[in-house]
């Protein structure tokens, strides 16, 4: 078993170049190495990069400011006045409650965001909230269930020219994707490496021995170690290289649990049952 551990390991630290693709069962597609390259680098376009600790926090001072917010009945159901100038209001009243939410639970990082700045002047920090939400609800269309409505007409108000001009700013920016984040520190190679298909593979246990299973789980932890310790920058550290590869991870994984199910019954349905005798 050591032999068998130190030669994987070799493999890896040789560039990764003699992986072992053989294990058919968790394969995303049975197309060549090129091929997965090609189909990965699109696919990481729409893949949302997992939230990190702090991007968490964040999350839930929005989902809480949302909860608390009379957003919809104040532009919705009230009729006077100028529409466009209660839009404004509501927003600014909701980002003034974020920022209340986030200077009481982090007095000192509140004072450096918010001290003798204007509305305008914290854009930036009100469009990463924002963003953070919209992306956890990509990942997790089964949360925010209440909010996210109130969540959306908020930010498609927004986006109106005369809101926009009276804010000073978009609040909308586009999601953070693996593709975007690594297009960004010019680290894009790393789809084309041949350790990210045993690094972000599903293992399924379906058929095999628990030994067969423990065997893939170490592979593809040194698969995703290998890559994170050989492309990492000082821009893009080993840990924010990490949370790419392990979103593609997430992503494979949701569809497993929601598309596959969709394909077995419809193989069902062909199999076992005739279109012509109901």
């Amino acid at each position: 078993m050591q032999v068998e551990q130190d030669s994987e390991d070799l493999m890896l630290k040789a560039g990764a170049a003699e992986i072992d693709f053989g294990l058919q069962s968790g394969r995303l597609i049975t197309s060549e190495s090129a091929d997965f390259s090609k189909w990965i680098i699109e696919r990481t376009k729409y893949i949302p990069v997992r939230l990190t600790i702090n991007e968490k926090k964040y999350l839930r001072l929005l989902e809480a400011s949302l909860n608390v917010s009379e957003y919809t009945d104040k532009i919705d159901i009230l009729s006077y006045g100028n529409k466009t100038k209660r839009i404004v209001a509501q927003i600014k009243s909701l980002c003034a409650i974020l920022s209340g939410l986030v200077l009481s639970s982090d007095y000192r990082a509140g004072q450096q965001l918010f001290q003798n700045k204007c509305f305008g002047d914290n854009k930036e920090f009100y469009q990463k909230i924002f963003e953070i939400g919209r992306r956890y609800k990509v990942m997790n269309p089964d949360k925010m269930r209440n909010s996210y409505g109130k969540f959306m007409y908020l930010l498609q108000d927004s986006a109106m020219p005369e809101v926009a001009e009276m804010l000073g700013f978009d609040l909308v920016t586009p999601i953070r994707t693996v593709y975007s984040v690594l297009e960004e520190h010019g680290l894009l190679h790393v789809l084309e490496d041949e350790a990210l298909e045993v690094a972000t593979r599903e293992i399924v246990s379906y058929g095999k021995t628990r030994a067969a299973v423990n065997r893939e789980i170490k592979q593809k932890e040194r698969a995703v170690e290998w890559l994170a310790n050989n492309y990492a920058t000082s821009d893009l550290p080993a840990e924010d290289l990490r949370q790419c590869i392990y979103s593609i991870g997430d992503n494979h994984a949701y569809l497993r649990f929601n598309r596959d199910p969709c394909d077995s019954m419809l193989t069902y349905l062909k199999t076992y049952f005739d279109p012509k005798r109901p």
